[in-house]
């Protein structure tokens, strides 16, 4: 993946999506975070929670990980704003898509929710991440453990 390409790279991924004349195209082009926050993150949701198309979100989540394993800087910083931010502002999505996601993208996404303040996470919201925590717990606590090691040698 080339950050240059990426929203090329989306809709070659994703051929529903791309409903886009030439024109159209490469004016997209240099809207990278609004094709996949706008566009792509909707798409999500839609394959997710609204139609549970249990292949496509699987195509979906093969695609994050190839977005989480990228070692270039500005896909991180995509891959972040645009879909991790995202799926823990939609927890509901979260909760269905989360079962699906791999190694990476699950690392990341854990990485990201200890950013966000506990008091906005309702019980319901701590009780789905436990149990996909007891589910995953070899990656969950090997995150964990690196977090509390990063904050213990900050304080």
């Amino acid at each position: 993946m080339k950050y240059e390409t990426m929203v090329e790279t989306l809709f070659l991924s994703f051929p529903e999506l791309n409903l886009l004349d030439e024109d159209e195209k490469e004016f997209m082009s240099d809207l990278k975070y609004y094709s996949y926050e706008s566009i792509f993150f909707k798409y999500i949701i839609v394959k997710a929670c609204e139609k549970m198309d249990i292949a496509k979100i699987k195509e979906i989540c093969v695609f994050l990980e190839e977005m989480a394993q990228c070692e270039d800087e500005d896909i991180n910083a995509l891959f972040g704003v645009t879909i991790l931010e995202s799926l823990i502002c939609y927890p509901k999505t979260l909760k269905i898509i989360r079962p699906y996601l791999k190694e990476k993208t699950l690392h990341e996404l854990v990485l990201m929710e200890n950013w966000v303040p506990k008091e906005k996470l309702t019980s319901e919201d701590l009780e789905v991440a436990r149990k996909h925590f007891e589910r995953t717990e070899p990656i969950v606590k090997k995150t964990l453990e690196e977090v509390e090691a990063s904050g213990k040698k900050k304080s």
